[in-house]
């Protein structure tokens, strides 16, 4: 998974240490943070909601706090199918 959209204006200082952290807060919500250079963040949530014994709808809010100019339909475009 890349760490910025093709069209971010961003680019990581040489040496820069990502960091990425998974939090669970169950049963049914996960998150995934992505750190970035000058206290920016990329905050991935998975949602489950369980509608039947079979059936669960999930929710993947995806939020930022960086390149706010650029459409939010990139962020969604690099992020990885199943997220």
């Amino acid at each position: 998974m890349g760490n910025y959209p093709a069209s971010s204006d961003f680019r990581a200082p040489e040496g820069f240490q990502w960091l990425r952290h998974f939090e669970m807060h169950l049963p049914f919500t996960a998150t995934l943070t992505i750190h970035f250079p000058a206290d920016a963040r990329l905050v991935i949530m998975n949602a489950a909601s369980p509608v039947s014994s079979r059936v669960t709808r999930m929710f993947a809010p995806i939020a930022r706090n960086f390149d706010l100019h650029v459409p939010v339909e990139d962020v969604h475009a690099v992020q990885p199918a199943g997220i």
